[in-house]
């Protein structure tokens, strides 16, 4: 994805569900495919981290740019309806 407000435009709109088709905008399908694998690395890790700490480490930053719901979709569709951590 090239850093034009096209591609831009299109990296959001895979992040807010609205597209889902790959070949709309390759490289943009390919940093959310990225952003959702590093949300999901976060969240096994943060589970095992407040299980020892009590404490939940920060989201990465890509996660800023997903409504709660969007994230807890994403978790959903990897996990099943497991208990979600509350995001913000």
């Amino acid at each position: 994805m090239k850093n034009s407000k096209a591609g831009l435009t299109s990296l959001q709109l895979y992040r807010d569900g609205l597209i889902s088709d790959p070949a709309q905008d390759p490289e943009a399908y390919t940093v959310y495919k990225q952003e959702k694998e590093e949300i999901l690395n976060w969240l096994s890790a943060a589970r095992v981290i407040y299980i020892v700490s009590g404490k939940i480490p920060e989201m990465p930053e890509c996660a800023k740019w997903y409504t709660k719901e969007q994230l807890v979709k994403i978790i959903t569709e990897a996990f099943g309806n497991e208990k979600v951590i509350n995001f913000r």
